[in-house]
């Protein structure tokens, strides 16, 4: 029988009981920190854990992301954030951003980027102060963002296609969706059909081909995207999707014993990873808008796939969304949205105060939080909102 996740990187589920008083004075504690540990010049210190890396202002790994967070639990009511706090730093971040395109490699170009890139803080200035000429702007760089060569969801066209549906969200601009439409027909279009294999994208990324299933770098990812707005799909185009998608998650699938995983890439099967960026809580996440009953196959992969998450645990790594518990919960969330089914939810609940405990345990390690969206502590209180919600709204994919 296969390995379907390293033992090693998970650990014991604790048996603390969910509590909602706990779960609200737990992203009360996470904002407060964020605002007491905000310095204009660093922003946020690095975490021990990260070593020498900056975390810039990227929405993944930076300043815009803590802003970002707090900015929406602050349009949810549960904090309160300064009442200048955006309109001041927000204009000192984006100046940051732009001048840090310097130190990307040639392969990568950020200003193509949903989540590293400029185009969401300016999505955020425009929630704080919307204004047509912004609008218009972000239209602009959207638009050229269309025509790179990444068709991933980190760097590329899929992340730009979440951007067109959150301003058409906030707009009701029709000339949003216009622009969704082309960006999904080019995505279509960039797939080929591997061998064994099914319909999959091989974009060229940090210089070589990536042939990844997971759903920051590689098919879940995009696939996230395009079911975003299936409806805006042409009839070909939502009907292809719909028929390939089923067939290479199908075909990548390694089973066992009721529980199933996907690996890294189409060409790297191992090791196995329970991660949001690789492997079943990713895929579940990714894929959990695919219409119930379009592949009955699928349907109890992905509920198989939910059995391995809560089988492995928590992961060892810490609290986060791309890579730690917070992300993994979020994977039976989707699965009690598709269902109803309740134990799915308490399964997300359970996993939300093990990821609180691990905020709460980091704090007391390091003497710091973690101060990043998609690797630290706000994606927690994010997630411990969606589980106070009973709602599976995955921070910046599936909502602005």
């Amino acid at each position: 029988m296969p390995a379907l996740y390293p033992v090693d990187k998970h650990c014991p589920l604790r048996a603390e009981p969910w509590s909602e008083a706990r779960a609200r004075a737990g992203i009360e504690s996470i904002i407060c920190d964020c605002l007491e540990s905000f310095d204009a010049r660093w922003l946020w210190p690095t975490h021990p854990l990260d070593g020498d890396e900056a975390y810039g202002t990227s929405f993944y790994y930076g300043a815009g992301g803590v802003f970002w967070g707090v900015s929406f639990l602050a349009r949810q009511g549960l904090v309160e954030a300064p009442p200048d706090w955006f309109s001041r730093w927000l204009p000192m971040l984006l100046e940051r951003n732009l001048a840090a395109r310097a130190s990307y490699p040639p392969t990568i170009d950020p200003s193509r980027s949903y989540l590293c890139g400029d185009i969401p803080l300016l999505m955020l200035q425009h929630v704080h102060e919307p204004a047509p000429a912004l609008a218009d702007r972000l239209f602009q760089r959207l638009e050229g963002a269309s025509e790179g060569p990444v068709s991933e969801l980190m760097w590329g066209l899929a992340g730009c296609m979440l951007a067109t549906l959150h301003l058409h969200a906030a707009t009701g601009q029709g000339r949003w969706l216009e622009l969704y439409r082309a960006q999904a027909q080019r995505l279509l279009a960039a797939g080929e059909q591997l061998p064994g294999v099914g319909y999959h994208w091989r974009p060229e990324l940090y210089g070589q081909r990536h042939d990844g299933l997971g759903a920051v770098h590689g098919f879940a990812g995009n696939v996230l995207a395009l079911l975003a707005g299936l409806r805006e799909l042409s009839s070909s185009g939502r009907g292809a999707l719909l028929e390939r998608v089923p067939q290479t998650l199908i075909n990548t699938a390694v089973e066992a014993a009721g529980r199933v995983n996907w690996p890294r890439s189409t060409s790297v099967e191992k090791p196995f990873r329970v991660y949001h960026c690789h492997g079943a809580p990713g895929i579940i996440t990714s894929l959990a808008a695919l219409p119930v009953g379009t592949s009955p196959t699928l349907d109890r992969l992905l509920l198989e796939a939910g059995e391995l998450v809560y089988e492995a645990g928590p992961l060892r790594k810490g609290p986060s969304l791309c890579h730690g518990t917070a992300g993994n919960g979020f994977a039976f969330l989707k699965l009690y949205e598709r269902t109803r089914d309740e134990h799915w939810l308490s399964r997300a609940r359970q996993f939300a105060m093990h990821s609180l405990w691990q905020v709460e345990r980091g704090r007391e390690l390091f003497g710091q939080g973690r101060y990043s969206l998609w690797t630290g502590d706000i994606g927690v209180a994010l997630y411990l909102h969606e589980c106070l919600q009973a709602s599976a709204r995955f921070p910046t994919l599936d909502v602005f």
